[in-house]
């Protein structure tokens, strides 16, 4: 087995006083076995209780190892809640740790993985490296970013990349949607590890390589928010970002207030040199959003950010 397909047996419990909530704890050795490493992703896995099915989510390596009796034991961050709904075996939540965070063979299909509840990677890259657009939380964990993405990117043809994952929530026994993508799926810009995703991997370098990055963001402020790197070469950059939603909206919906960094909650600039966006792109925006903005104008906004930036990548 090789080191990306590696997997050790694990039993969950979470730990909901810990504030660091998509971190995992557990044994340095275990884990050196499946060749992952703190600040990297892994995978779990555990039994759905009452189905034949399993329920997959994404945790971030802690830097810090347990020491324990049981080898076994993996102490996860509070935001899965739907480890209430594992299938115990003696009293506890037995299941695996994955070195690899995607399922073999689902590929970059939509309705595969919306169909297992699933999560993908997708990249479409182009020899131009003027512009990224990235939406790092599509699918079910912050809905219509990744339309967002996908549209700017479409509009530019062979002058932009893009680069997007999905998560899709699981399905109660009615059928209905659990909501639980983002509790399952979601990684913090910040902490996304090139070495867990393959695809990003591809294309990220020790320096930025694309001219421009625009990432697709949902928040659950009011509002909107334009932020990014704070020292972007292109100084007008974030102003003519935000001027251009504003325009749009403003018909729409003027009520929704559209801000630039810093942002009415701080830790949503996007500012840090660890964000995805800003290791990509020299000139790097965040774009947040509040759930009505993403549902209802997704594609004005879209085309303003296209507006925006056509003229600098020379469309």
């Amino acid at each position: 087995m090789s080191t990306t397909q590696g997997a050790f047996d694990a039993k969950f419990e979470v730990d909901p006083a810990n504030p660091h909530k998509e971190q995992c704890w557990a044994n340095s050795q275990q884990l050196s076995s499946i060749n992952r490493h703190p600040g990297e992703q892994v995978r779990i896995e555990f039994p759905r209780a009452n189905t034949n099915t399993k329920l997959g989510a994404i945790f971030t390596v802690s830097p810090q190892f347990l020491s324990d009796p049981d080898p076994k034991r993996v102490i996860l961050g509070k935001r899965i809640e739907n480890l209430n709904n594992c299938q115990l075996s003696e009293n506890a939540c037995n299941g695996q740790v994955k070195a690899q965070i995607m399922l073999d063979g689902l590929g970059e299909d939509d309705e595969p993985a919306k169909s297992m509840s699933e999560f993908i990677e997708k990249l479409h890259e182009v020899q131009n490296h003027k512009l990224i657009v990235l939406a790092p939380h599509g699918g079910n964990i912050e809905p219509w970013t990744d339309v967002e993405a996908e549209y700017v990117a479409n509009r530019f043809g062979d002058s932009a990349s893009l680069w997007l994952c999905k998560g899709f929530s699981s399905r109660k026994p009615n059928g209905d949607s659990n909501e639980d993508a983002s509790e399952r799926w979601h990684i913090t810009s910040t902490q996304i590890n090139p070495e867990s995703f393959p695809k990003l991997k591809s294309i990220i370098a020790p320096t930025p390589n694309f001219e421009y990055s625009i990432a697709f963001h949902g928040w659950t402020e009011d509002s909107i928010c334009v932020g990014g790197n704070p020292h972007n070469p292109d100084a007008d950059l974030k102003c003519d970002i935000r001027g251009a939603i504003m325009k749009a909206l403003e018909e729409a919906n003027p009520d929704i207030k559209v801000h630039v960094s810093p942002c009415p909650d701080g830790n949503f600039n996007g500012d840090s040199s660890d964000n995805i966006v800003n290791r990509l792109g020299t000139n790097a925006i965040q774009i947040e959003q509040c759930k009505i903005a993403r549902t209802k104008y997704h594609d004005k906004i879209a085309q303003a950010v296209v507006n925006a930036i056509g003229t600098r990548i020379n469309v």
